[in-house]
């Protein structure tokens, strides 16, 4: 049985004059949203957009009654509740009832006129009530999608029901992308899939707001390959098994079902009918989001976007700016004064004595502390505590919560405002994945080599995730150490990033192979990621006897402890970092910032939505400056960092020093930010300035010294470089089966190769390669090994 019946000219012309009714009607309805200033002034274009998602939801309520005997009269008396909906929900009741009236009044003149006498229901009942049916599926998945995002009943009907054009948008995207099952042979199953792939879509975005805060994005799909062994993680081994097991069940019930169902033939109708479908509704809905009137909202969270707009639209909505992202023009004539203004400033008016500039993007870092109901055996920051008396802090305004770190270093070292930055996506835009893996950009990191500072980058995970292994070089670091070419990682078990304490050593090593006399070290730590499970009593590093006032949350308080030992190892290496440079006793200036408050806060008492983007930053040096707290927003806390210091900065900084008391800072910055995030590195003027030859991975090279054989047939390897991402090459052949051979992480100088079922020779072309975690690229090569020339051989000169 086909689900929709054939159409022919005679049948569809008899809907001609039900088209004019609800044409008609929908033309009515945007009269009561934009009452106050007129339909008038709205362009033509956008009255017929506006008018598609109106003559959905209408249909919505009025097609069913085509299906009873008086169904003018029950079509015309369901338009007037529509009417009333409409003017409810757009604070524009009176006149709404104007046309409810006159609704009520055309449905009793053809009650009395025609069918009280002549009771008829359609002809067309069987394309009516399969349409019927059609709609109210799509209404209960749309809705079933909303209760698993939102875990509530009651929060899509809010934002659903209080808004008709929110609710019609939805149906319109999810039935015009299901269209195609009109016209495939086996209809069932083609329909049975598509549900399948939204409540997948549905069920995985309600698991990562759940732990980070954000919903699933199209930019998720296409980064799985970061995205999965994150979740996986998250879900732990019972929950994988548990969710691989239940993809197989799903994928064996489709596969019965396609081959039990009979296939119908192709109809051309019905392709051409779901296509013209499909057209108007889906661009009619991309066009007429942005139209006056419709009260979408974007400028939040992601999480809340998804809230206010519904799942359906909202992931629509994202894959379409993923698709074709737009970018924003700039004002060319405003930029090119204010670039030529701050050209203008002297040089000589920066001095600075600085020698080591260090930073530290502190991850989910929060002071547990600031807890209402929290009362802690000990301070679990002492050190940081202590910097917060003596040196510069403060509260930072970050641009993200509970997830999305490169935000936040985006906005440091770039100086840009990405709540200013015209790029669709709002606070989901992740500048990494999206732009600045391919592109470069200006930065702090570029100003401050022009100005005589080595730049290197640290972070003790995954070179390869978020792409930080080519981002780095397109934010101009010379060099840039993941934890891949780390030597002696410790991690806590289970764990899959580095501990804190590695830094240190990372940072001598820095400091030990520089040439350059002043150092810019950024660092992204990861010890205090999420997720936190809730660790027993006898596991607490100290006691923890409250964490909210009204109840006793036994389950808050497990991550809260979790969280604290985390702490307290993080607290011991930033104190040793410090110790470090003071024994040195070059002139350092250490800033320290959190990336982004970790996600259990919200539940934590005394928390406000209002300090969801409130985190703190610390300061310590051995310069003598002067305590200047401040609280500030990130895009400017590298500009502060200059002014401390002394040091120019770049464009950005300068701006941002120029222009901060402008009544027009804001409009001038989102100018100038256009340009240079979009346009300034496609300027030929530019090119010498964004290249970075000079890129490297790691700053000790990795390299074979000798190889030896041991007294158990296997090899010792001596060199430098290695750490437990080494792999072995022989011949040119990356040795990745352990039948072939195992190669042994001993230290940072040697290795052993064992299991080898030949022999090595000076025939043999040796090299080792540091493989990414992630994507298994190469990071680092060696020079391939020369085997030492035997005493007595002269060896030909050619």
């Amino acid at each position: 049985m086909r689900l929709l019946p054939n159409l022919t000219k005679g049948k569809m012309r008899a809907f001609l004059p039900w088209a004019a009714i609800y044409f008609a009607a929908g033309m009515a309805s945007l009269t009561i949203s934009h009452f106050v200033d007129g339909v008038k002034g709205l362009n033509i274009l956008w009255v017929f957009l506006l008018v598609i998602p109106r003559i959905l939801s209408l249909s919505l309520f009025t097609i069913p009654c085509q299906l009873m005997p008086y169904r003018y009269t029950g079509t015309f008396g369901m338009m007037s509740i529509w009417f009333l909906w409409i003017g409810f929900t757009n604070d524009c009741l009176w006149f709404s009832v104007a046309l409810a009236v006159l609704s009520v009044a055309i449905g009793v003149f053809f009650f009395f006129k025609l069918e009280r006498k002549h009771p008829k229901p359609s002809e067309y009942k069987v394309l009516f009530s399969r349409v019927t049916i059609l709609f109210m599926v799509s209404i209960l998945i749309v809705f079933l999608l909303e209760i698993i995002q939102t875990k509530s009943f009651l929060l899509p009907f809010s934002s659903m029901i209080g808004n008709p054009d929110i609710f019609a948008c939805n149906i319109l995207y999810f039935t015009a992308l299901g269209s195609f099952v009109f016209w495939c042979p086996k209809q069932k199953s083609a329909g049975v899939i598509y549900l399948v792939i939204w409540l997948a879509l549905g069920i995985g975005s309600a698991y990562k707001a759940s732990n980070l805060f954000e919903p699933l994005l199209p930019n998720d799909i296409y980064n799985a390959k970061d995205g999965i062994p994150t979740a996986i993680k998250f879900l732990g081994i019972v929950g994988t098994v548990l969710i691989i097991v239940g993809i197989i069940f799903v994928l064996i019930g489709i596969v019965l079902l396609i081959k039990l169902e009979k296939g119908q033939h192709f109809r051309k109708n019905a392709f051409w009918g779901c296509t013209l479908y499909f057209l108007v509704a889906f661009f009619g809905v991309i066009f007429c989001s942005n139209a006056p009137g419709m009260k979408f909202g974007y400028d939040v969270e992601a999480k809340e976007v998804f809230e206010q707009n519904g799942f359906v639209y909202s992931f629509m909505t994202y894959s379409v700016e993923t698709i074709f992202p737009r970018e924003s023009g700039y004002d060319r004539e405003l930029v090119d004064q204010i670039i030529a203004d701050l050209e203008t400033q002297d040089d000589q008016t920066f001095k600075s004595d600085v020698k080591n500039l260090i930073v530290f993007q502190l991850e989910s870092f929060m002071d547990p502390t600031t807890i209402e109901g929290a009362v802690f055996e000990r301070d679990p920051l002492p050190f940081l505590h202590s910097l917060q008396e003596q040196y510069t802090s403060g509260i930072v305004q970050v641009p993200t919560y509970g997830g999305t770190t490169v935000r936040s270093e985006f906005e440091f070292l770039s100086g840009m405002n990405l709540d200013l930055l015209e790029v669709q996506g709002g606070k989901s835009f992740n500048p990494y994945t999206k732009y600045l893996n391919k592109q470069n950009v200006d930065t702090l990191v570029r100003a401050l080599k022009k100005q005589g500072f080595a730049t290197t980058a640290v972070h003790n995970y995954q070179g390869e995730f978020f792409y930080r292994n080519d981002v780095y070089k397109n934010l101009g670091f010379d060099a840039f150490i993941p934890y891949e070419l780390m030597s002696g990682v410790q991690k806590r078990e289970g764990i899959i990033w580095g501990n804190d304490s590695i830094f240190l050593s990372q940072i001598d090593n820095i400091l030990s192979t520089s040439t350059a006399e002043k150092n810019f070290i950024f660092n992204v730590t990861v010890q205090l990621h999420g997720n936190y499970p809730g660790i027993p009593d006898e596991e607490y590093c100290m006691k923890i006897s409250r964490i909210n006032d009204e109840i006793e949350d036994d389950t808050l308080r497990g991550q809260v402890a979790y969280y604290v030992n985390e702490l307290e190892a993080m607290d011991d290496a930033i104190r040793s970092i410090c110790a470090y440079f003071e024994e040195r006793n070059e002139p350092t200036y250490i800033l320290f910032y959190s990336d982004h408050l970790p996600k259990f806060a919200q539940h934590t008492a005394g928390f406000e939505d209002s300090d969801r983007y409130l985190v703190n930053y610390f300061s310590w040096n051995n310069m003598g400056y002067e305590k200047e707290d401040e609280n500030i927003e990130l895009y400017r806390l590298s500009t502060k960092l200059c002014n401390t210091v002394g040091l120019k900065g770049g464009i950005m900084n300068q701006f941002h020093r120029t222009y901060f008391d402008d009544l027009e800072y804001k409009e001038y910055l989102k100018e100038l930010q256009n340009y240079k995030f979009f346009y300034e590195h496609k300027n030929h003027k530019n090119l010498a300035y964004f290249q970075n030859d000079g890129f490297k991975i790691g700053v000790i090279p990795l390299a074979i010294e000798s190889i030896e054989s041991d007294l158990n047939g296997g090899y010792i390897l001596k060199g430098t470089g290695f750490t437990e991402n080494v792999w072995i090459c022989i011949d040119g052949q990356r040795v990745v089966d352990e039948e072939e051979g195992v190669l042994t992480y001993v230290d940072a100088n040697t290795m052993t190769f064992t299991g080898y079922n030949g022999t090595l020779t000076s025939e043999n072309e040796i090299s080792l390669e540091i493989v990414g975690e992630k994507y298994k690229g190469v990071l680092q090569r060696s020079e391939p090994y020369q085997w030492p020339v035997p005493d007595g051989v002269i060896m030909d000169a050619a």
